[in-house]
């Protein structure tokens, strides 16, 4: 039941019927006050709504009502991470850094506040401190596949160590074969070590796997073009530019400025082939 209201709720906020979603999330919350999943849930959909300062109350009062309960235990990593990104989407992110550290004190083996710290961090532009943070959750959990990624990725944007990088995301792949995100980071490190066709293979299934994600659809044109094919980078783009017009990724508005400019860019380089 809980399951099925959620993907529910999930359709109803991409599809921007927040107060509708609201409504029904509400209803099941007074028969399950404290699920997480629910209040998680509502959390999401009121940051999507642009109500994050109403986010944060409400999952301030979850986690103390949890505070000094033996059941309440489980499921506070969760609440903590959400509260974290309402926090910053209120633009708070310094409160949301100080939420997380101090959760991380009084749970060190939490590894769900331990990543969300790194995110944190990432968000908040402190690259350094997001990575150092995730390096001390592989201490505790070397098989933690999201911060395997994370590290991975990071090193790869910076051109850092790319045989480590490598390795790291490609674990994290194996521990997770089907997940689009990893299969993005590892073409993303193709590309930075200039192995443009092993970059457009994975990136085409990492593409095939999120269903016309912005970000990797950017990344896949960046290495078509690398690879010689200016008209399916110009195509890839395009389709990014449409996800994110769509609304889809309206969190993410500075990223249709430097697609339109690659778009410009490539077109010399196709009108010769169409002649």
């Amino acid at each position: 039941r809980v399951v099925t209201i959620l993907l529910v709720e999930d359709a109803l906020a991409h599809a921007a019927r927040y107060e509708e979603a609201l409504t029904t999330l509400d209803a099941a919350l007074e028969a399950r006050p404290r699920d997480v999943r629910l209040l998680t849930m509502k959390a999401w959909v009121l940051d999507r709504a642009g109500r994050s300062p109403e986010a944060v109350a409400m999952l301030e009062r979850a986690i103390a009502d949890r505070q000094g309960d033996p059941q309440g235990a489980e499921g506070d990593g969760e609440l903590y991470e959400a509260l974290a990104s309402s926090l910053d989407k209120a633009g708070r992110a310094a409160e949301a850094i100080a939420v997380l550290k101090k959760a991380a004190a009084a749970r060190p083996r939490d590894e769900t506040v331990r990543y969300a710290l790194g995110v944190a961090y990432e968000k908040a532009g402190a690259r350094e401190a997001a990575v150092a943070a995730m390096q001390d959750l592989l201490a505790l959990n070397p098989d933690h596949a999201d911060a395997l990624s994370f590290v991975g990725y990071s090193l790869a944007e910076r051109g850092l160590r790319l045989d480590e990088a490598e390795k790291m995301v490609a674990r994290a792949l194996e521990l997770r074969p089907g997940n689009g995100y990893f299969m993005d980071s590892l073409g993303w490190v193709y590309f930075q070590k200039g192995e443009f066709g092993r970059a457009v293979s994975m990136l085409e299934k990492a593409d095939a796997v999120s269903g016309g994600e912005p970000t990797i659809l950017e990344y896949l044109g960046d290495a078509y073009r690398r690879a010689g094919r200016p008209a399916d980078a110009e195509k890839a783009w395009r389709r990014a530019l449409r996800a994110l017009k769509q609304g889809a990724e309206a969190e993410r508005p500075t990223q249709q400025a430097p697609l339109e400019r690659k778009i410009r860019e490539v077109a010399p380089e196709i009108r010769p082939a169409k002649r």
